[in-house]
């Protein structure tokens, strides 16, 4: 082809110049997107929020005469694993070894 013929065809013209409104044309089939979306949109927000983080909760106690950290944990462990228990109250109160006195008052996490 030729330029001539191309320009003919309109295929070098400007198309900013042709700039059509856009035409809505199938408002029902629109409507329905919007809305499908929309629902998408809300579920995954609910769903996101239903497993979201949860903080742990905890008890403050104060120590008994005789009681130790792994006495305590056996009164608050509910079914799990002791050792554990006792690892994150000494993790919870800074506790650097297993030494706690009457009075003391210490953080438990409620499992």
């Amino acid at each position: 082809m030729t330029t001539e013929a191309l320009y003919r065809n309109n295929v070098y013209t400007n198309f900013a110049d042709r700039r059509r409104k856009p035409v809505l044309r199938n408002k029902k089939r629109f409507f329905i997107f919007l809305a499908i979306t929309a629902f998408i949109l809300s579920f995954s927000l609910y769903c996101g929020k239903a497993y979201g983080f949860r903080e742990k909760e905890h008890v403050s106690i104060t120590v008994a005469k005789g009681e130790t950290i792994w006495s305590i944990a056996e009164d608050y462990c509910a079914g799990g694993d002791v050792r554990r228990l006792v690892y994150d109250i000494k993790s919870l109160n800074s506790l650097e070894d297993s030494f706690i006195y009457e009075g003391d008052t210490l953080i438990i996490p409620v499992r």
